[in-house]
């Protein structure tokens, strides 16, 4: 049987990226999104800050009032909004469209 071993640094590397920052320095733009009542909100914000501290592009976007997956409801206004920060992060990272035009988001009714 063999195996590929690596060194317990590594695979805690790998398991939880935020331990190496050479390794969340490679990481793509990322965008982050948590509402002020998602109880995994300071995670998010820590995740936001060790990828800046890396260098890596890191976008954190929080809507006050709002829980965990708040948007998974898309006929919330706050989910619309959310909808059109991740159009606009994908078409900016994409290179689609300059970071100031905006492609619009539209909810079909129910």
């Amino acid at each position: 049987m063999s195996a590929v071993r690596l060194s317990g640094i590594a695979t805690a590397a790998l398991v939880q990226p935020g331990l190496s920052p050479s390794l969340l320095a490679r990481f793509p733009p990322t965008l982050l999104i948590s509402g002020t009542r998602d109880p995994a909100m300071s995670s998010v914000i820590h995740s936001q800050q060790l990828l800046e501290r890396a260098g890596a592009p890191a976008e954190l976007h929080v809507w006050e009032g709002m829980w965990h997956s708040f948007f998974s409801d898309p006929e919330m206004p706050e989910s619309v909004e959310a909808y059109q920060t991740i159009v606009n992060f994908f078409l900016h990272h994409l290179g689609h469209r300059s970071a100031n035009t905006r492609a619009p988001v539209t909810v079909p009714s129910r």
